[in-house]
C-alpha cells in the first residue's frame, strides 16, 4: 500500500485587480488555493477516521484537477479502507502472494536491508492476511519502519506523508523523543503554512513556536518575518497602528532591516497620537491613546 500523500494550503493573497486577464489569474489562484485547502482537510479527516468525508473531498479535487499530486493514491487507499471499488487504479507495484510465511520472510528481509517502504508494504499485507501472525515481531518491525521512513520524509519534501507514518507508528506504541520532536515541528510548520494568506495571526503563532524551538528549521525564519510584515500591513490599512508597530518590533528583534525600522518608527508615532472618540450621549469627545511598544535599541 502506498503511503498517503497530503498537501497543505499555501499563500493566496491579493487585492482588487483590473482587466479580464488579471481577474482570470486571480480566479485560477483562488481555485488552486481551495484545492490545497481541501487536500489538507482531507488529511485531517483521514486522521480523525472520517473516511467518507475524506473520500468526498478527494473526489472533488480529482474532478477539479485530475493530476493533483497524491490525490489519486489517497483516494484509492481511502476507498479500499471503506471497502468500495476504487475509483482510481493504484500506482503501487504488483502485489505479493498471500502466504503468511512468505510475507513474513519477505518483510523480514526488507527490514534487515532497511528497505522501509517494502517492509511496510509486506508486513501490512501480512497483517491483512493473518493479523495474529507473530504479532510482537511484526509490530516491532513495522514500528521501526514507520519511524525511520517518517523521519526521512519529514526532513525531506514529503512532510505530510511523514506525519501519517508517525501516526501509524503511534498506533503500535508511543514515539521516541526524536520522532516526537520532529512530529511536533512538522505539524507546527505545516499548520503555519496552511494559514499563510488566510489567517496571519494563526500562521505567526505556529511559526513562532517553531522558531523558538529550532530557529534554523527549514525556511521558518523567512516565513515568520514575511508573516509579520503582511499582517502589519493589513492592520495599518484598518488603522491598527499599535498592533502593527508591535509586529514590526517583533521583526526587528529577529533581523535588523532599515526599511522595517522606518515603518516601525512611523507606526509607533501614529500609535502615540490620541484618537478622538465620541462620549456616549454627549457632544464632547475624549482622547484615547494607544500604547506603543518600546523602541528597539540600535546596536
Amino acid at each position: 500500500m502506498c503511503v498517503l500523500a497530503a498537501a497543505v494550503a499555501l499563500a493566496i493573497w491579493g487585492g482588487a485587480t483590473a482587466g479580464d486577464r488579471e481577474k482570470q489569474a486571480r480566479a485560477t489562484a483562488t481555485t488552486s488555493a481551495e484545492i490545497q485547502v481541501q487536500y489538507y482537510l482531507a488529511l485531517q479527516d483521514i486522521q480523525a477516521g472520517k473516511l467518507s468525508i475524506a473520500a468526498d473531498r478527494l473526489r472533488w479535487i480529482i474532478r477539479t484537477d485530475k493530476d493533483y499530486p497524491g490525490a489519486a493514491d489517497a483516494l484509492h487507499q481511502v476507498e479500499t479502507a471503506l471497502n468500495i471499488t476504487p475509483t482510481v487504479a493504484p500506482t503501487s507495484g504488483p502485489q505479493v502472494g498471500g502466504n503468511p510465511d512468505d510475507l513474513f520472510a519477505r518483510g523480514q528481509q526488507a527490514y534487515q536491508a532497511k528497505d522501509w517502504v517494502s517492509t511496510i508494504q509486506l508486513l501490512q499485507e501480512l497483517k491483512a492476511v493473518k493479523a495474529d501472525y507473530r504479532p510482537d515481531e511484526v509490530n516491532q518491525m513495522l514500528y521501526e519502519a514507520y519511524v525511520k521512513l517518517g523521519l526521512t520524509y519529514v526532513r525531506g519534501d514529503r512532510m505530510e506523508e511523514g506525519l501519517l507514518l508517525f501516526q501509524q507508528a503511534e498506533q503500535i506504541k508511543p514515539l521516541d523523543d526524536q520522532a516526537a520532536g520532529e512530529q511536533r515541528l512538522a505539524r507546527l510548520y505545516l499548520t503555519g503554512r496552511a494559514y499563510v494568506g488566510l489567517n496571519w495571526a494563526v500562521a505567526i503563532k505556529n511559526f513562532e513556536a517553531v522558531y523558538e524551538t529550532a530557529p534554523n528549521y527549514r525556511d521558518v525564519k523567512d516565513q515568520l518575518l514575511t508573516a509579520y510584515t503582511k499582517f502589519a500591513d493589513q492592520l495599518i490599512a484598518l488603522g491598527g497602528h499599535c498592533d502593527a508597530a508591535a509586529l514590526f518590533n517583533s521583526y526587528l528583534l529577529i533581523k535588523n532591516d532599515d526599511a522595517i525600522k522606518v515603518k516601525f518608527d512611523a507606526e509607533t508615532t501614529l500609535c502615540a497620537i490620541p484618537t478622538l472618540t465620541p462620549t456616549p450621549g454627549e457632544g464632547t469627545v475624549i482622547p484615547v491613546s494607544g500604547t506603543p511598544p518600546a523602541p528597539i535599541a540600535t546596536p
